[in-house]
């Protein structure tokens, strides 16, 4: 007859076993498979030129990620210099601590721009100093600099973020050269007291409040221009509207803005034009903020290359339409639709010439 002490201790086995069997098909039910992809890469870009790419959740729960870029160096992985957050780009200056983190819904994509010759402002050497260095090692390298994007994915766990697992993009060359630049970034919404232009008879500009707005038609435009997009990058608005407030709202979130007088510089008197007083660059041109009482609000933006190249006569519109946007609970404005009206990929077949529009006047 078997003894109580043993029926226990058999008993104490069996539970730890089913213990262990229960960890293990829980290991496998996970969700460390795949939760996220990077989609929009090219293999190849230029020293400084600007990588555009985007991060879907492809899993049916909420993720959190951070984006971090990574290059490959005495046959390793390791960060890139100065390190941060590409979504953020103010982490790379300030601790965060994560409360409420903005969740990546099922199905949703984050646009995501990485500028590599963005000189930190601890840094005391000039833009145009800090930018050749880069350039400078690119050229002296035997091969072609081997770089990635490592997407850090987060879960809630009992209201606590959880790191699940890192997702890696295929590695890209970066090849000897500046490059043409496009850039876009993700700035958190700047919180302010809504503010209306006091100029007698000037078409209303924008609030304070909106300019994140603003910041995502930055994204969503140069993401969707690929290859189109063009340095030096500017944003303007009709003609008595200050652009300036806008300008350094976006400077302070990351962004490499440039004033519109740069795009489109006065002409020299005389008829003596050097190469850099004509019209040059990207502009990405706001106008006609509507807003309604349900607390939407829409903007119509076209898109423009100024450059006169021979035998044109007007810059040539790139993509022209409407974004409409909503704040959601935490008043972080989303995007909520964007209604299309002309984008210059659709012209196949013609050439570039036959597809130029001017652009709007102001």
């Amino acid at each position: 007859m078997i003894s109580k002490r043993v029926l226990k201790a058999c008993c104490s086995a069996f539970l730890c076993f089913l213990m262990q069997i229960g960890n293990l098909f829980g290991a496998q039910t996970s969700p460390t498979t795949e939760l996220v992809e990077i989609d929009g890469l090219k293999s190849g870009y230029t020293s400084c030129t600007y990588v555009s790419f985007s991060v879907k959740n492809i899993s049916q729960q909420e993720v959190y990620v951070e984006v971090y870029a990574e290059r490959f160096e005495s046959g390793s992985w390791d960060y890139e210099d100065y390190p941060y957050d590409l979504k953020d780009p103010k982490s790379r200056y300030v601790k965060r601590v994560l409360i409420n983190p903005d969740m990546l819904k099922p199905g949703t994509s984050l646009p995501i721009t990485y500028n590599r010759c963005l000189r930190p402002t601890f840094i005391k050497e000039s833009d145009k100093q800090y930018r050749k260095a880069i350039i400078e090692k690119d050229t002296k390298s035997a091969t072609p600099a081997l770089h990635r994007f490592r997407v850090q994915v987060y879960v809630l766990d009992q209201g606590h973020v959880k790191f699940v697992k890192n997702v890696f993009s295929e590695p890209f060359k970066r090849l000897v050269g500046g490059g043409s630049e496009s850039a876009s970034s993700t700035i958190p919404l700047e919180r302010g007291l809504a503010r209306k232009e006091a100029t007698a008879g000037a078409p209303e500009g924008l609030r304070q409040e909106e300019y994140a707005c603003v910041a995502l038609i930055y994204n969503y435009e140069l993401l969707a221009l690929g290859e189109r997009a063009l340095y030096p990058i500017c944003i303007d608005m009709p003609s008595g509207i200050p652009t300036k407030p806008l300008l350094q709202y976006l400077r302070r979130g990351g962004f490499e803005v440039s004033d519109p007088s740069l795009c489109e510089p006065a002409m020299a008197p005389g008829g003596q034009h050097h190469p850099k007083d004509y019209p040059h660059g990207l502009r990405i041109f706001i106008d006609k903020p509507q807003r309604n009482s349900g607390g939407l609000v829409s903007m119509h933006v076209e898109t423009a290359d100024l450059t006169l190249r021979p035998g044109g006569h007007f810059a040539r519109t790139l993509r022209r339409g409407t974004y409409h946007f909503k704040q959601d609970e935490a008043r972080e404005w989303k995007i909520t639709a964007y209604t299309k009206e002309y984008d210059s990929k659709d012209e196949k077949g013609r050439d570039n010439c036959d597809s130029a529009q001017p652009s709007p006047s102001k």
